[in-house]
């Protein structure tokens, strides 16, 4: 029951294991996955967050690759979200939300690269309306 559901990213929703059941959770509205433990908390648009029994790998596994990158062991980013990307005391992401991650020495590259790549098509298809 875990899976991606709806055909839209906009619309698509995951079925995450919880205490009493499942939360299910609009793709589109998760900004970031924190890892703590053996558990996730996923924080949503709305300034809400879920803690989950799953580990981060998880969700690695099952957001979608081309909006979501994991930037740090810690954390899975919605690409969307990243407002910032700076140097300081290390190399950090601002988030919409005002949060700051911490971004793994090894993934910068990657990550500059993804976000290139990401906001290239996210301007293409806006273009194209």
């Amino acid at each position: 029951m875990s899976h991606l559901m709806g055909n839209n990213l906009k619309q698509r929703k995951i079925a995450i294991p919880a205490a009493n059941g499942f939360d299910f959770l609009t793709v589109s509205n998760t900004i970031y996955c924190k890892a703590e433990s053996d558990h996730t908390w996923v924080y949503l648009h709305q300034s809400d967050k879920v803690l989950t029994t799953k580990a981060l790998k998880y969700f690695e596994a099952l957001l979608p690759e081309d909006s979501f990158f994991r930037c740090h062991k810690s954390f899975l980013v919605h690409l969307n979200f990243v407002k910032k990307y700076k140097k300081r005391d290390g190399d950090h992401l601002e988030l919409d939300n005002g949060t700051w991650i911490e971004l793994s020495g090894r993934k910068k590259e990657a990550l500059l690269h993804r976000i290139c790549k990401f906001r290239c098509c996210c301007i293409k298809k806006k273009s194209r309306s």
